[in-house]
């Protein structure tokens, strides 16, 4: 017997919670124009060293009522199977987000058999001895099918240890999403205003110098012991443009939009992209050279994006009057 919860391939991948989410999201016919609604806003946060989109995580969407979610503790289930109680939740429709199993057990990670630790996988569905999992592998998001065995081995230790909270997500049936621009236009100005809703993190387009100084520690550092240089910041900047021209490009279909916003929003894409590429080649060869060119062409993303950002705003002021 086998049951596979519908995902699509969105396309964001830095964080496997927010492509989990979203691929949820776009697999729902009823949410599915949230993605052009929400990431919009960036984050840039100090304290867990990361870049993504605001308010797109799962307690996001039913905080606002577009999903309904449940918590558990494995603890809870000892006298119930865990496989069988995952296995039924997901007959009811619900995705699991396990926050944190231990990777030792899981055979498609690198810690396998070498290193206890913890992280987040999410399961989809279930086949006649393994469920369907998205996790990350090799460095890239995959959906893998995962041993019921190496499933509960991995949630056990991780009992063991710390933690034994998971959540079932499902999407609610009574929501309906439609293309909103006032909530479009919130967005676009949130982001240029570097508005958000934790004063301790950065929001928007001030993110751009986060990563200017992020880059320059590196330009700046002498020391021989080699710093982790994290490639999830600049392909998560891809990822917002492409977003970004995503929600353009569906905007025109209903409104009038210049044929040149387009063609510069697809330029920025593409400036990302390239930012993002350049990155890679830091990360292998910390090349100071690279550095600085990574450092102008951020610098020229910013303004950039302002510019674009700020000329929607005004097309969508004038739509909604």
């Amino acid at each position: 017997m086998e049951k596979i919860l519908p995902l699509e391939d969105s396309p964001i991948q830095t964080y496997q919670g927010e492509t989990f989410i979203l691929d949820i999201l776009l697999a729902h016919d009823n949410v599915k124009n949230l993605c052009y609604n929400n990431y919009i806003n960036m984050i840039s946060s100090t304290e867990k060293d990361m870049f993504k989109f605001a308010n797109s995580l799962w307690y996001d969407y039913e905080n606002q009522g577009y999903a309904i979610m449940d918590m558990f503790h494995f603890r809870q289930l000892e006298k119930v199977s865990i496989i069988g109680f995952l296995k039924d939740r997901i007959d009811k429709g619900n995705y699991i987000i396990l926050y944190q199993v231990d990777e030792f057990y899981l055979s498609y990670s690198n810690k396998y058999m070498k290193l206890h630790f913890s992280h987040d996988t999410y399961i989809y569905g279930y086949g006649d001895d393994y469920f369907y999992v998205m996790a990350y592998s090799g460095r890239h998001l995959k959906k893998m099918m995962v041993p019921f065995a190496e499933m509960e081995q991995a949630i056990l230790s991780q009992m063991s240890m710390s933690g034994d909270e998971f959540s079932t997500f499902r999407v609610n049936p009574l929501a309906d999403i439609h293309i909103d621009k006032n909530a479009i236009l919130s967005g676009m100005q949130m982001f240029i205003d570097c508005v958000g809703d934790n004063q301790c993190d950065l929001f928007g387009i001030a993110i751009y110098d986060s990563l200017v100084r992020y880059v320059e520690k590196f330009i700046n550092y002498e020391g021989e012991e080699r710093m982790i240089f994290d490639l999830r910041f600049f392909r998560a900047i891809w990822e917002h443009d492409i977003m970004m021209c995503k929600r353009i490009e569906k905007l025109s279909t209903s409104m009038n939009i210049d044929p040149s916003i387009i063609t510069q929003a697809k330029e920025i894409e593409s400036l990302s992209n390239m930012i993002f590429s350049m990155s890679i080649k830091i990360y292998i060869l910390r090349d100071k050279q690279i550095m600085g060119k990574v450092k102008e062409c951020i610098m020229d993303l910013k303004e950039k994006e302002r510019a674009l950002v700020e000329e929607m705003i005004n097309v969508l002021s004038k739509s909604i009057e």
